[in-house]
């Protein structure tokens, strides 16, 4: 009679690859740049509280971002400001919003 089954390998002969160190740099430095869309998701949310203080603080840390991403980079192709004037329209709606309130107040 003939057995059905898997043969699954054990950790012990898994093989483990390396990646080079070159590769794993520019892996760490995709993730670094997910910490801007982090921040651009709490500037957002900040807004959509009203609170423009905390946006405008984090507007300053995308900017920064932004900055110091163009020096690494240069002028390279990717590297856009389309989130960056998203976020200063989403501020400037903000700012909107609280000064219609503060006369409505």
């Amino acid at each position: 009679m003939r057995r059905f089954g898997m043969s699954f390998l054990s950790p012990a002969r898994e093989t483990r690859q390396e990646i080079p160190p070159h590769r794993l740099h520019l892996i760490q430095q995709s993730f670094r740049r997910r910490l801007s869309d982090h921040i651009e998701d709490v500037l957002y949310r900040a807004c959509t509280e009203d609170d423009t203080v905390t946006a405008e603080a984090l507007y300053g840390v995308l900017e920064s971002l932004q900055v110091r991403r163009e020096q690494l980079y240069g002028r390279e192709r990717r590297i856009s400001s389309d989130d960056l004037v998203r976020a200063a329209t989403a501020l400037e709606e903000c700012r909107r919003r609280n000064q219609k309130l503060e006369k409505a107040a």
